[in-house]
């Protein structure tokens, strides 16, 4: 089974909403998703962030316009990416979500990647889905075989 894990702004609309039904569709089609669950900085969030992203096959950071100006949220992104380099995995999968101009520095040295993937509201809610599914097929397939 592959393991998603979304990072994302808490309390803030629509990443908390589609990281929520983005759980909902993919555990539907097999994928075990998780996000953190924890608001408050400190040693507990930092240790549930490496955990999360631990067992993470793939992480969707939810790039939004909130998101991109947190120091919590590009800590989670730092904590991914330094994690791939160092074991090969997780791989990031950015997600744009009503976001399209440029990134903050400490954000696009690690997300500076063609292929993100971008959510202008519902009406790309299934696209979005399908499309993630695809990138995800070939880790899956993997999956299967082991």
């Amino acid at each position: 089974m592959v393991h998603v894990a979304f990072l994302f702004r808490r309390n803030t609309v629509p990443d908390q909403q589609l990281v929520c039904w983005l759980g909902t569709q993919l555990s539907a089609r097999g994928f075990a998703t998780r996000a953190s669950s924890v608001t408050a900085i400190g040693m507990e969030w930092a240790r549930q962030t490496e955990r999360l992203i631990g067992q993470a096959d793939v992480v969707i950071p939810i790039l939004s316009p909130l998101s991109v100006r947190s120091d919590m949220f590009a800590y989670e992104v730092l904590v991914a990416y330094q994690a791939a380099r160092k074991r090969g995995r997780p791989w990031i999968l950015p997600l744009r979500v009503e976001h399209t101009s440029g990134l903050p520095d400490s954000l696009q040295q690690l997300l500076d990647q063609p292929g993100a993937l971008f959510w202008r509201g519902a009406e790309d809610n299934e696209a979005l889905v399908e499309r993630i599914i695809d990138r995800l097929a070939p880790l899956a397939a993997r999956e299967s075989h082991d």
